[in-house]
């Protein structure tokens, strides 16, 4: 069995009176995909910088490729040697080097015309940071980070600045370079978009401790905490009263999947009926926007409350904002903890 090429074991690190991360097991097989999401202060980036050797934990263990990079209060693997690359969320690229200068000395060496063309970078050579585009700006940053060819590619909020079309332009680039050397991806994000267009695999932080984990798929379909729901934005966490064999809440008793006595559930969008008001829970539309137009039919995304509860659901009309409806949840909706 081939050694991870990122195994972290029980990593605890605190950078001021309460611990940044706690607890964190994580293993990464090479070539592996993996997304980090959780909210602000979730210790996304500080997981980034421990695994770069730029921080030093107070507990746990850190192995890269099988070799013992980290451990409690000491780092043994250098940053320069741990063959690990990392693009900061605000790029850090160096104002005074060229395009050209810059893959060069990252590592590319003469190879820096080619690896420039391969990111779409052939014409801007001479260029210096502040003569680029913001995406042609994320390009060299991604692209001074694979010069050096790392085995690990860590990534901080990566397209955090730019919009849609340009993502998705720069995810396929990414994923295909990435692909044809082999090099395992580590991604902190809060953007579910980026998660979904280069990961495999996700774990969820939140204060500092994993809330969840597994594959993206498996996740999307089962989430286990509600930080996961409302990072991926899968629906609305309804908290409520337990009743054998529902959960009690404004919009009504809901059926349950999962094991436990939940105190939580998530309801997707899709559960959503809208009715008469007198048909189910009444309820008055806060928000109406357009989701997901296509040539068949549109999509218009809602926010609905009751009773001071929100809850998102989707219809094929527009609603005015203070209409009056009802609203029925069909089928069972998935126990998940409050966290």
């Amino acid at each position: 069995m081939s050694a991870g090429a990122v195994s972290i074991a029980n990593l605890t690190v605190k950078l001021g009176p309460l611990p940044a991360l706690l607890d964190v097991h994580l293993e990464v097989p090479p070539g592996g995909r993996l997304a980090v999401v959780g909210p602000s202060g979730a210790g996304k980036t500080t997981l980034l910088r421990a695994i770069a050797g730029l921080v030093v934990p107070r507990a746990g263990s850190i192995r890269i490729s099988g070799r013992e990079a980290t451990r409690a209060r000491e780092v043994l693997l250098p940053p320069e040697h741990r063959r690990v690359g990392l693009v900061f969320q605000s790029l850090a690229l160096w104002p005074h080097m060229t395009v050209e200068r810059t893959l060069a000395f990252a590592g590319a060496g003469d190879g820096a015309r080619e690896l420039a063309a391969r990111v779409g970078l052939d014409k801007r050579l001479r260029s210096t940071p502040d003569q680029l585009s913001g995406g042609e700006q994320q390009r060299l940053a991604l692209a001074r980070a694979l010069a050096p060819d790392p085995e690990v590619l860590l990534l901080d909020e990566p397209f955090a600045h730019l919009d849609a079309p340009l993502r998705a332009e720069l995810a396929e680039w990414l994923l295909e370079l990435l692909a044809e050397r082999g090099t395992t991806l580590l991604v902190a994000t809060h953007q579910r978009e980026v998660a979904f267009a280069l990961a495999r695999d996700l774990v969820v932080l939140d204060h500092g401790a994993v809330r969840d984990a597994g594959p993206l798929d498996a996740l999307t379909l089962a989430p286990r905490s509600a930080t996961t729901v409302r990072q991926l934005g899968l629906g609305t966490v309804l908290e409520g009263r337990f009743e054998d064999p529902g959960l009690r809440t404004p919009f009504g008793l809901l059926s349950l999947e999962g094991e436990g006595k939940a105190r939580c559930a998530v309801v997707r969008p899709e559960q959503v009926r809208l009715v008469a008001p007198d048909e189910g829970a009444s309820a008055r539309v806060l928000a109406c926007e357009l989701a997901r137009p296509d040539a068949r039919e549109a999509r218009f995304a809602l926010v609905v409350e009751r009773e001071g509860t929100r809850l998102r659901a989707l219809s094929t009309q527009p609603r005015e904002r203070g209409e009056l409806l009802g609203v029925q949840i069909v089928g069972p909706c998935r126990r998940v903890s409050p966290s």
